[in-house]
């Protein structure tokens, strides 16, 4: 009995007093709370309306104007939105302007160039046919807006809700018997906000998925083997071993990150659900930056995971290592929406800065409007792969270190 008592205890204090198996234990359900906290505010703020509301903003609106008998008299779906905004958007304004039903056609291609915001074609005589008692005719109207503009977004969300509180006797884009989609751009900006999240969080765990498989066996698994200490009795210098090994990982990564550029690229097609050439999704500035992001952001985390694999004694203990930074850069790759990352300030932050470019690189229809931003995170990728490299260089002079087993 008292033997169990002894190495009752004993685990116990392993357990409890060794940080690695403190973070073991509790880790996974720190991150557990933290990545699902943060995925609850991305899917509020990609899907729920009011978590995207313009500040200072004035909504542009073009209407048919055979909504009401009189000109001087607004429909009632437009009497509830004003009535909404001075309510709950008091820094926001709405401007109208009228059409004939002639002009319709002329007016989506100036949704499509960003004019305006949404378009509302009411049916012909609709003011006659919506409150006609006992009809079972319904009257039908059509909402289409910019579906690149997350402003616009909002305002057709808005404006589908104040329908039911406007009208009963209604349907909703249905044109000869069948349903008419409302975007009139070949952009969509809720499913880019999806995209933002799903693509960076995917890629980056690809991606450092290669620094798992490949950095742990470079250099401690060569400790582990006996191998690396045969090597480091030879004439050559260590500076010249750590960039000899430094040089062909980063070759490696470097052409894995090419064939993981590629296989995101013309995935694509399928991941947007449609069936538009990869041109139409992307432009061929964002391939670049995108292409430039991949392969500096590898670098720095096979450089990162070189330096983990010299100060690691084994294979697995480097594994044990770079797990949890993995789930860092998971838990980064959400933090972009509980938190506006645009501003350039975030560009300086390592790690964190290559999710926000990739979202910018996504989102942002302007791309000229975020060359400063790649360029500063790919300058800060640049700098600390160099620094890493000097210290993984400098663990290679360090006997404690390097002969560890």
């Amino acid at each position: 009995m008292k033997n169990i008592k002894t190495i009752f205890l004993k685990e116990l204090k392993r357990y409890f007093t060794e940080p690695r198996m403190l973070a073991a234990l509790y880790l996974p359900g720190i991150i557990i709370f933290l990545v699902y906290s943060l995925m609850g505010k991305f899917v509020t703020s990609a899907f729920s309306p009011t978590s995207q509301i313009p500040q200072d903003y004035t909504y542009r609106i073009v209407a048919t104007n055979n909504n009401v008998t009189s000109d001087s008299t607004a429909p009632l779906l437009f009497e509830n939105l004003n009535q909404y905004i001075a309510l709950s958007e008091k820094t926001n304004k709405t401007d109208y302007h009228y059409i004939s039903l002639d002009e319709v056609d002329e007016y989506k291609d100036a949704i499509k160039d960003h004019q305006y915001d949404v378009l509302v074609v009411f049916e012909d005589k609709f003011d006659e046919s919506i409150y006609q008692e006992g009809s079972e005719k319904k009257v039908n109207i059509s909402l289409f807006y910019d579906g690149s503009s997350q402003n616009a977004t909002y305002l057709y969300t808005l404006l589908s809700s104040l329908l039911t509180e406007s009208y009963t006797n209604y349907t909703v884009n249905l044109e000869n018997g069948a349903f008419i989609d409302a975007n009139l751009s070949t952009e969509n900006y809720t499913f880019k906000n999806v995209m933002s999240f799903v693509i960076p969080l995917v890629t980056i765990s690809l991606l450092f998925s290669t620094v798992i498989s490949i950095c742990p066996e470079a250099i401690a698994g060569e400790k582990e083997r006996g191998t690396l200490a045969s090597l480091l009795m030879t004439p050559i210098k260590r500076s010249e071993l750590a960039l000899g090994k430094i040089s062909a990982l980063t070759l490696i990564s470097l052409t894995s990150g090419t064939v993981s550029f590629l296989g995101l690229i013309f995935s694509l097609p399928s991941l947007y659900g449609t069936d538009a050439s990869i041109g139409i999704i992307f432009s061929a500035g964002s391939f670049i930056m995108l292409l430039l992001l991949m392969i500096t952001s590898l670098i720095l985390f096979v450089t990162l995971g070189l330096l983990i694999s010299t100060f690691a004694k084994s294979i697995k203990e480097a594994g044990s290592y770079l797990t949890p930074l993995m789930t860092i850069l998971m838990i980064s790759a959400v933090i972009p929406f509980a938190i506006d990352m645009s501003n350039i300030g975030f560009a300086f932050i390592p790690l964190l800065n290559i999710v926000s470019s990739m979202n910018l690189i996504i989102t942002e229809s302007n791309l000229a409007s975020i060359v400063p931003y790649l360029a500063v995170t790919v300058s800060i990728n640049i700098i600390f792969s160099g620094l890493l490299v000097f210290l993984s260089a400098k663990m290679f002079n360090n006997e404690n270190i390097m002969f560890q087993r």
